[in-house]
């Protein structure tokens, strides 16, 4: 047998002592962990939905100002991530996250102490602390430094599950804080059935905040591209714009939609079906976390990000249908409504999955975090103003036709697009630093 060494030019040889490429995965406690914190920090911002209306006119705001109260949160965070980019070079990740839980506590004891203060101004400041120490950069960005880019559709997906199931929690964690509270008479200033959402979410901000410190695993940062040695690939040494900016329209129409749904489907419920709060809080929980479990499944193993992105705003188009006004009894309406719900979160349940992984690709290692953390812009942009614009949509027709001319819009713009959403083939590979020979 001859021994493989510097002098030999046998190409079996040679090629044994090629390093294996192995791909990178991260820890699974720690992964665990930060899903977690991804769930609480969406479960917070849906679990105020079902008592919006009746704590801003607890407050002396009106109706209509519900929708703000919820969308201004996701406002805040979509205004703050282009500003993520200093922190995100400087510190570490672990660092980063602990400092937001201590964000959250501050933002959510604000929030509990608003019908003390009887303004309508202290709460939704709160909503702004909560929202600018949220959003989902920091799972993006953990999966994007911890996974390499073949494995990384298949993770993105379960920051996609987390952030479903934080909305089918949120909630029901709320209808049962106020069932419990109605149900006890505790109807204080401090705490009662619209400022308890608030205390339970600092207490779950403490508990997160121990749990990271105690389980997550700091993932790499990669490092800059000529820290080895040798030419930088050209590649390497900025942020291809030109390929990203037409990326961020897609990650945009997604949240559009489902900012829009849940603020429409919890107006829907208490004032055409004239359900209770509790009711309301279980329906809408219900459906997301039926949906959300399908995000476990392999999906992206099978479907390339482009034909993903088509296949996930036609499905959100079908659950539309099911979304008209059609002349049934309560509960068939309700049952019928449903079944389109499922339907069109699972599908934008993927269609985000395959969005934000789209984006990550783009970027050489170096620049990753930043341009994840303006992904997360454009998502919590499009999620703040469907949560809006929802408000001043009436229930029925109007708010279905609205959906299937975002998702139709999308799917053009997707086909127009084709050839420029792909990925660049030095980013297709792997995450090492380009080191010429």
């Amino acid at each position: 047998m001859i021994t493989a060494d510097y002098g030999s030019t046998d190409l079996k040889d040679l090629e044994a002592i090629k390093p294996n490429k192995k791909e990178k995965r991260p820890p699974t406690s720690s992964l665990l962990v930060v899903l977690l914190q991804g769930v609480m920090q969406v479960g917070g911002f849906t679990a105020i939905i079902p008592t919006a209306t009746m704590y801003v006119k607890a407050v002396g705001g009106s109706a209509s100002t519900a929708g703000w109260l919820v969308g201004i949160t996701a406002l805040g965070t979509g205004l703050m991530q282009p500003f993520l980019g200093y922190p995100l070079k400087h510190y570490r990740l672990k660092t980063l996250m602990l400092a937001l839980c201590g964000f959250n506590f501050v933002g959510w004891i604000l929030y509990a102490l608003g019908d003390l203060s009887g303004s309508l101004a202290t709460i939704m400041v709160a909503r702004v602390i909560t929202g600018l120490a949220g959003g989902p950069t920091w799972l993006s960005t953990y999966v994007a430094r911890s996974t390499s880019t073949e494995l990384r559709s298949h993770y993105m997906q379960y920051v996609s599950l987390s952030v479903g199931l934080g909305y089918g929690i949120g909630p029901f964690i709320g209808g049962a804080l106020y069932a419990i509270c109605s149900s006890l008479d505790c109807d204080g200033k401090v705490f009662n059935k619209y400022t308890s959402p608030g205390w339970l979410w600092a207490v779950f901000a403490v508990v997160v905040a121990v749990l990271l410190q105690t389980f997550m695993v700091e993932p790499p940062v990669a490092k800059k591209p000529n820290a080895l040695g040798g030419a930088p690939s050209p590649a390497q040494t900025g942020i291809p714009w030109d390929r990203i900016l037409p990326i961020l329209p897609i990650v945009f129409a997604v949240p559009l939609n489902v900012g829009s749904w849940e603020v429409h489907t919890a107006m829907l419920a208490e004032t055409r079906f004239g359900w209770s709060v509790v009711a309301t809080a279980l329906y809408l929980g219900g459906l997301n976390v039926v949906a959300a479990p399908t995000g476990l499944l392999p999906v992206s193993n099978y479907v390339e990000d482009r034909r993903g992105c088509l296949l996930f705003f036609g499905a959100m188009i079908a659950g539309t249908v099911f979304f008209w006004s059609y002349k049934l009894n309560i509960a068939s309406r309700a049952v019928v409504y449903g079944v389109g719900a499922v339907v069109f979160l699972i599908g934008a349940q993927f269609a985000k999955g395959f969005g934000w992984a789209l984006v990550s690709k783009q970027p050489p290692p170096i620049h990753r975090s930043y341009v994840m953390a303006c992904n997360a812009g454009a998502y919590m942009l499009g999620r703040g103003t469907g949560a809006t614009v929802a408000g001043y949509l009436p229930p029925g027709d109007a708010f279905a036709i609205w959906l299937v001319a975002i998702d139709a819009a999308a799917i053009l713009y997707i086909l127009l697009l084709w050839n420029r959403l792909t990925v660049p083939k030095e980013n297709n590979s792997s995450e090492s630093t380009h080191v010429p020979a």
